[in-house]
């Protein structure tokens, strides 16, 4: 009987949260997560137990109902996708119409190029693209102060975390984005939005920044189409100015 409540806890759950105004998607899957039961039942049922308000069989059958329940939720998350395929348009009239701006779909279907990372390199690539004439090119960045300044600036930028699976699912691109930029301040993290990128994006083209050379191969091996050292680029680049600067003003 606790068992077949389960499926209940996550349709209440799923409710419970669309009631907050959060999309019917993103409810289902955290009802999914949170319709098990707890292990923390098994202390509440042993102290029971050791006061006399319950017999040792009511532990068992906790314990039973928590594993049971953790069975079931690591099939349902396996096949979430496909459930919420499934239930989609039940779940969609759950929604109210004013979500959340955290969970609403962000629509840049008019982006062509993408900068992930919206510190110094992207704040240089952002102002490159516009230089030279490219439309459609939205930064991304998950600091509000960030994103803020770069709005006061006139740049497009918005909030947004590219490690998010969430903000991928909820992110409406064009199917011809050209370029993307990965440039955020650690490797680890642009390797796993090159990543997210091949799911999402598979047919853009991929720049990204690295600062050990072993790191650019290691881009280059995840199919990144242009990977630069960026310590390597800009020390090319200051003795090509001074180069140019020096000698070429001496006549020499």
């Amino acid at each position: 009987a606790l068992l077949v409540m389960v499926p209940l806890r996550t349709v209440s759950f799923t409710w419970l949260f669309t009631r907050f105004r959060i999309r019917a998607r993103t409810s289902l899957h955290a009802g999914l997560t949170l319709s098990t039961y707890s292990e923390f039942g098994l202390i509440v049922g042993s102290a029971a137990v050791a006061v006399g308000y319950v017999t040792q069989e009511w532990v068992s059958t906790v314990a039973v109902a928590v594993a049971g329940s953790f069975i079931a939720a690591s099939w349902a998350n396996t096949a979430r996708y496909s459930i919420y395929e499934r239930f989609a348009r039940p779940l969609a009239k759950l929604e109210r119409k004013d979500i959340v701006a955290e969970d609403a779909v962000v629509d840049c279907g008019w982006a062509r190029v993408l900068i992930f990372g919206m510190g110094r390199i992207g704040e240089g690539a952002y102002d490159e693209m516009i230089r030279e004439g490219r439309y459609g090119v939205v930064g991304v960045d998950r600091s509000p102060d960030v994103v803020e300044s770069h709005r006061e600036a006139g740049r497009s930028v918005i909030r947004g975390d590219a490690l998010d699976l969430d903000f991928w699912e909820r992110f409406r691109f064009h199917p011809e984005v050209q370029l993307v930029f990965a440039a955020m301040n650690s490797h680890e993290a642009n390797l796993e939005c090159i990543r997210r990128i091949r799911t999402f994006l598979p047919n853009a083209r991929i720049a990204a920044i690295a600062r050990y050379r072993n790191q650019v191969d290691e881009l280059r091996s995840e199919g990144v189409d242009v990977a630069r050292n960026l310590y390597e680029e800009a020390g090319q680049a200051l003795a090509a100015d001074a180069v140019m600067e020096v000698f070429d003003t001496d006549g020499s």
